[in-house]
C-alpha cells in the first residue's frame, strides 16, 4: 500500500532541554543558575561561571569537541553541580566521542537536578545507545513509556515523540525520534531519519516534489496487519501485543517493505541493526 508522506508529532530532545537550561543565555544576561536543585548562584558568581564556560563553548561551535571538553574543565571543577556546567560539558564529552565520561556527567546533573529529569534522562538514553548498553536502555525506554502513558509529566506532556539515539552509518547521521504511545495513522513506534539529500528517490506525481523531504525508515504498527498477527499469536494479541513491519520511505510518495516482525515488539537493537543493514545497502 502506497502511503506516502506522513508528517505527524512533536519531537522532544535536546531542544527542550535546550529551552530549559536557557543554553544561549550565556553570553548575554544569564538568570541566576542553580549549583544543585534549590540552591541559586549570586549574579556575580553566575558571570563567573559563564566567562569559565566560554572559550569551551566557542570550541563548540568551531567543531572542535574534544578540545571544548578539556577547555571547560575549570568550570566542572569550580561548580561541579551546576546544571549549566554539567550540560555543556556533557554535550562536549559526547561529541568528542568521551561517552562514559558524559554518561557520568548526565547522571550527575539527573542526581543533583531531579527537576529536570527527562531532559536529562533522554540525553543518558541517547548515551546508553552509543555505548551498547542496551538493558539499561530498554528498562529506560520502558519507563518513558510508562510516564508518557501516565500523562502525568508535564515535560513529556508537551511532545509525542522523542529523540533517543543517533548514529552514523556510510557517512550518513540517523537521527532516532520514540513514540511510545505510537503515532499516525500507521502507528509508528520509532522513526530513523536520514539527511534531506540521502538515498532520495524524486518525486512521482502532484505533490511528490518536496526537495526539504527527509528520508526515513519506520518501524510501525499497521492496523491492517494485526488481523495476521492474531492468527499467528493469538495469545500475545490477547495481552494487547501487536505486530510491527520496517518501512522505507525514500520519497514523499514512495514506501516499500523491509520486513515483518511477527513476534511483537522487537527489542530496539535488532531493529537499529536492520536500519543500518539497510541504509548501509541503499548508499553503496
Amino acid at each position: 500500500m502506497l502511503r506516502g508522506m506522513r508528517v505527524f508529532a512533536t519531537v522532544l530532545g535536546m531542544a527542550l532541554a535546550a529551552s530549559t537550561w536557557g543554553a544561549g543565555a550565556v553570553r548575554g544576561q544569564a538568570a541566576p543558575a542553580v549549583q544543585a536543585e534549590g540552591e541559586r548562584m549570586s549574579a556575580a558568581d553566575a558571570a563567573k561561571r559563564d566567562a569559565l564556560l566560554q572559550p569551551g563553548i566557542e570550541l563548540m561551535e568551531k567543531g572542535d569537541a574534544a578540545g571544548a571538553f578539556a577547555a571547560m574543565q575549570p568550570a566542572l571543577t569550580a561548580y561541579p553541580n551546576d546544571l549549566r556546567v554539567l550540560r555543556y560539558s556533557a554535550d562536549a564529552a559526547m561529541a568528542a566521542g568521551k561517552n562514559e565520561q558524559a554518561l557520568g556527567l548526565f547522571q550527575r546533573a539527573l542526581a543533583t537536578h531531579p527537576a529536570q529529569a527527562w531532559p536529562l534522562r533522554l540525553a543518558v538514553l541517547r548515551v546508553q545507545a552509543k555505548l551498547g548498553k542496551w538493558p539499561e536502555f530498554a528498562k529506560d525506554l520502558a519507563e518513558l513509556k510508562a510516564a508518557k502513558r501516565a500523562g502525568t509529566d508535564a515535560q513529556l506532556a508537551r511532545a509525542d515523540g522523542f529523540l533517543v539515539d543517533e548514529f552514523d552509518v556510510s557517512g550518513l547521521t540517523v537521527e532516532v525520534e520514540y513514540f511510545p504511545l505510537l503515532a499516525g495513522k500507521y502507528k509508528t513506534l520509532y522513526r530513523f531519519l536520514l539527511p534531506p539529500s540521502a538515498v532520495r528517490k524524486p518525486g512521482d506525481g502532484p505533490g511528490c516534489d518536496v526537495p526539504s523531504f527527509r528520508p526515513f525508515l519506520d518501524v510501525e504498527s499497521d492496523d491492517v496487519d494485526q488481523v495476521e498477527f492474531q492468527k499467528r499469536h493469538p495469545d500475545l494479541a490477547a495481552k494487547g501485543e501487536r505486530s510491527y513491519s520496517l518501512d522505507t520511505y525514500q520519497g514523499p510518495c514512495s514506501q516499500g517493505l523491509i520486513k515483518f516482525y511477527w513476534d511483537g515488539e522487537p527489542r530496539y537493537e535488532a531493529v537499529r541493526a536492520d536500519v543500518v543493514k539497510a541504509v548501509a545497502a541503499a548508499v553503496k
